[in-house]
């Protein structure tokens, strides 16, 4: 499971509200939205906060600035 899958179900497994991760995080609730539903990537400081939130912890790589979608 890569990193996006990892958010992706951290975020639908809270049971939380998106507007409720936003105003904790400081993202925008359409932001989450999109991420969560595969419409959008995001960068890698929006993935470090979503990961901090729900008390996830990774390395981030030192290259790419935004996770990109998987191809499989």
């Amino acid at each position: 499971m890569d990193l996006n899958d990892q958010l992706r179900r951290a975020i639908r497994k809270s049971g939380m509200s998106f507007s409720s991760i936003a105003t904790a995080t400081g993202l925008k609730e359409r932001t989450l939205s999109r991420f969560v539903n595969a419409e959008l990537d995001i960068y890698m400081d929006t993935a470090l906060t979503i990961a901090a939130y729900f008390g996830m912890n990774f390395t981030p790589p030192k290259k790419p600035k935004r996770l990109t979608k998987s191809k499989g």
